[in-house]
């Protein structure tokens, strides 16, 4: 083996050792930035989810008040009764129930006395032309709506089962945290997931990794809770 051989394998296992000392002091400072660099960006997945839930809340607070004015308009006690025939917006599975009441508020709500729904003659003449524009929800759906029935119409299966999934207590809240659902109508937005909860029976997480009794739904019948940390 010559002299110049020797010296740049010396010099070869030198290098080695040098990046092998210098990876080693520095490893936890890779560690440290890499754990910055994930909290950073779930941080920011949260805050987008955080404002997401709450832009859905303030346009679920509009569609109420569209709802309103429109049964004030008419002179009706509940959406049911400005419907000259009841049976299809009930008939089929949960789903297709909702997508109904859904297609139905919507149609109401944007095109108003022209709807095209089977609405009794007398309530529709009282009708205005438009309510408002409704746009889909933060992630990109159309709102959810339910028209519960009152008095004996209460005993649908679906209005048991929402009414009973979303104003539940969770364990060691006071009794008068309880949010009573709205009497003529429940809004929801369904969240990233794009599941509703009250329909899935799967358990849903939320960026905190806690357990969430909701899911990400968004709703008028409860305050939405969906994992967030103390400080937000």
């Amino acid at each position: 083996m010559t002299l110049q051989e020797m010296f740049t394998m010396k010099y070869s296992r030198n290098r080695v050792r040098d990046i092998s000392i210098m990876l080693l002091f520095m490893s936890p400072v890779l560690i440290l930035f890499a754990y910055l660099g994930a909290s950073f960006i779930h941080n920011l997945k949260t805050r987008f989810q955080f404002a997401g839930c709450l832009r859905a809340n303030m346009e679920i607070k509009a569609i109420e008040l569209g709802l309103v004015k429109v049964l004030t308009d008419a002179g009706a006690k509940d959406f049911r009764e400005l419907l000259a025939d009841l049976e299809p917006l009930d008939a089929g599975s949960d789903t297709e129930t909702l997508a109904k009441h859904t297609s139905a508020a919507y149609e109401l709500l944007t095109n108003g006395k022209k709807a095209k729904l089977n609405l009794k003659a007398d309530y529709r003449r009282r009708l205005g032309d438009e309510y408002m524009e409704l746009r889909n929800d933060p992630w990109g759906r159309k709102y959810v709506v339910y028209f519960p029935g009152l008095g004996k119409q209460k005993n649908s299966a679906l209005q048991i089962k929402l009414a009973a999934k979303y104003t539940e207590l969770k364990p060691g809240e006071p009794a008068e945290w309880k949010r009573q659902p709205p009497e003529h109508f429940y809004v929801f937005s369904l969240g990233k997931d794009g599941i509703l909860q009250a329909l899935s029976g799967d358990t849903a997480f939320g960026p905190t990794g806690a357990p969430l009794q909701y899911g990400d739904d968004v709703s008028n019948m409860h305050w939405f809770d969906i994992g967030w940390a103390e400080d937000y």
